[in-house]
């Protein structure tokens, strides 16, 4: 009686532990639907195996190694992560979620100040909510936030028409925010 009570309750404790992993998946997963399909923005891919997205520390390190303690700490509750590309250009696309909308602001509002001092930095405010997009050493970050997201984009490039790239992403991405 005793060694089937035991099984019982390993049994019980791998269905929970599974029945956490799957509800962290399936959460990252329905970050996704912010995301575009491929073709969405013209010329752009996603590629295949990029998408991947988690809650749980052991997902996160794996997509953000060092950076998920201090994610954390600002109040990261799921983040999910897919690649575009078009021709020779790669894009990402990190979708964070944070715990409250305050938390959220406050993530994008350190990263947008971190990054003003880059090579070229323009705020866009004709998005649903604030973004920007800085260009230095061959990099575009862009960054916007709304509710409890914060996204942000990363593209290898320089130049008005890649920034504009960037650009496309972060108004699909964050209209479709605003709109949920």
């Amino acid at each position: 009686m005793k060694a089937i009570s035991r099984r019982s309750a390993a049994w019980g404790g791998y269905l929970a532990l599974s029945l956490l992993l799957l509800a962290g998946a399936a959460l990252a997963a329905s970050l996704s639907r912010f995301l575009p399909a491929s073709g969405t923005i013209p010329g752009w891919k996603v590629v295949a195996n990029s998408s991947r997205g988690g809650s749980d520390n052991d997902t996160l390190y794996e997509i953000y190694n060092g950076a998920v303690d201090s994610m954390r700490e600002a109040g990261l509750a799921e983040a999910y992560q897919r690649q575009y590309s078009r021709g020779n250009d790669r894009l990402t696309v990190d979708l964070f979620r944070f715990r409250t909308w305050q938390q959220a602001k406050a993530y994008y509002t350190d990263q947008r100040n971190a990054n003003r001092s880059a090579g070229l930095f323009k705020i866009y405010a004709d998005l649903p909510r604030e973004a920007f997009i800085a260009e230095n050493a061959g990099m575009i970050a862009g960054m916007g936030w709304g509710k409890t997201y914060v996204l942000q984009i990363g593209l290898v490039g320089s130049g008005n028409a890649k920034r504009y790239e960037a650009y496309k992403f972060l108004k699909n991405i964050l209209r479709k925010i605003d709109n949920s």
